[in-house]
């Protein structure tokens, strides 16, 4: 049953919004639900597998002020004002409140109460609401506090019903990785396709070099262009301009330093050719693009965090961790990046009953990680190999769920307290 036909529950509310705040053909913004919507039912009330899905990802969103329902970075423009004296040093972060329908109206009110109190981690606070329930003495009060207010229906249609003004606020961790993901208009890393970094890195070159990106890409770097797109994309070394891909401002300066090592945009490209269906790892192989690629995958705020949660456990307790470790002690520290990096959602939803992976208060249980089957194949294969080819990690992961044993899987850092460090 499509979701346009259902009574307006909480989690119908908050897919509406989601998708009003963040068109399907924008290619820019990112969103991520609080776990608390990874249920089959709400209350008495059914939520269907499409509308679980269209919510994701998922993951425990913990603020020092509360629990919103969902954070959005770069939300559509006509959600909120600008105002010029407010210096943003990131793309805007949206905590949103959904209220379902009831049998009166102080669930509105209630909303609106619960989004000011984010203010002071967030640039907009929303509350979304069925639009019937909505009074006119509800919009004073979203206005009185500055407060957002999204009037929903149930055939999917949203109206703006008490426009926000935008404001300067703290950054905190779960934040930054969303802005992050907003800002490459992808998911997070847990997409990447490929296990080597020498193809992105060598893709950011074929954009920058004369001739059709495509064709350099499958001469010099590798016959799977897509694929070698959609990495470059996934860390922040291109994106869609008005007259084609174009490089970020990590991929020219990326590029411009292969220049000055290599003397030449050729001359990357040859060096980059030279690799194709080498084993060893890059850092090994060609230094310079390996200590490149570790500058790149470091600027993804969640990797500094995994090697922090690495690193203690190599000097406290243990000398070679094992996967299970790493993913319970990091679900300790950031919840939510446990759950971005590591917990396959699709699975999770499909293979998991209510209350396996999370407790009733939306926390991820740390059992869950001894189990192969949450893990998301990209991170413990694809994004593991990025890390050994920068240097970073000491041994590649498997390359399928069914060979892995997160009990015995390592996850070790190459030199604890040394060479990525020189990054900070």
């Amino acid at each position: 049953m499509s979701s346009h036909l259902l009574p307006l529950i909480e989690p119908v509310v908050l897919i509406h919004s989601k998708e009003y705040l963040l068109p399907t053909e924008s290619t820019e913004g990112h969103a991520v639900v609080d776990t608390q919507f990874a249920v089959t039912d709400w209350g008495s009330a059914p939520v269907p597998a499409d509308v679980r899905e269209r919510l994701e990802p998922m993951a425990p969103i913990r603020l020092s002020t509360g629990e919103p329902d969902m954070l959005v970075a770069l939300p559509k423009e006509s959600s909120y004002h600008t105002v010029g004296d407010v210096n943003l040093m990131s793309p805007p972060l949206a905590a949103i409140e959904a209220k379902g329908k009831t049998s009166n109206s102080a669930a509105v009110s209630e909303a609106i109460s619960q989004a000011h109190r984010h203010f002071e981690e967030v640039n907009i606070s929303i509350a979304a609401v069925p639009k019937s329930d909505i009074e006119r003495w509800h919009k004073q009060l979203a206005s009185d506090l500055n407060v957002g207010l999204l009037g929903v229906e149930s055939d999917g249609t949203v109206t703006v019903e008490e426009t926000p003004r935008i404001a300067a606020a703290a950054a905190v961790p779960i934040g930054d990785r969303i802005r992050y993901n907003a800002q490459i208009g992808t998911p997070e890393l847990t997409k990447l396709t490929k296990n080597s970094p020498k193809n992105p890195l060598g893709y950011a070159v074929c954009v920058a070099a004369d001739g059709e990106t495509g064709a350099l890409c499958e001469e010099y770097v590798i016959s799977s262009v897509a694929d070698c797109r959609r990495d470059a994309r996934s860390l922040g070394l291109i994106v869609d301009g008005v007259d084609g891909e174009k490089l970020t401002p990590l991929g020219q300066t990326v590029v411009h330093a292969l220049i000055d090592a290599y003397g030449g945009l050729n001359e990357v490209l040859e060096v980059v050719q030279r690799l194709r269906r080498k084993a060893k790892p890059l850092i090994q192989m060609e230094p310079i693009l390996g200590l490149m690629a570790r500058w790149v995958v470091l600027e993804y705020p969640g990797t500094r965090e995994l090697i922090d949660v690495i690193n203690d456990l190599m000097e406290n307790t243990e000398t070679e961790p094992s996967l299970e470790l790493v993913a319970k002690e990091l679900a300790s520290r950031s919840p939510d990046l446990a759950v971005e990096l590591f917990v396959n959602q699709r699975k999770m939803s499909t293979e998991f009953s209510d209350g396996e992976v999370f407790d009733s208060d939306g926390n991820i249980r740390p059992s869950v990680f001894e189990k192969k089957s949450i893990y998301h194949t990209n991170t413990i294969f694809q994004y593991k190999a990025f890390l050994v080819n920068a240097g970073i990690l000491t041994e590649y992961g498997v390359d399928s769920q069914e060979k892995l044993d997160p009990q015995t899987e390592t996850w070790a850092l190459r030199s604890p307290q040394a060479s990525w460090r020189q990054f900070d």
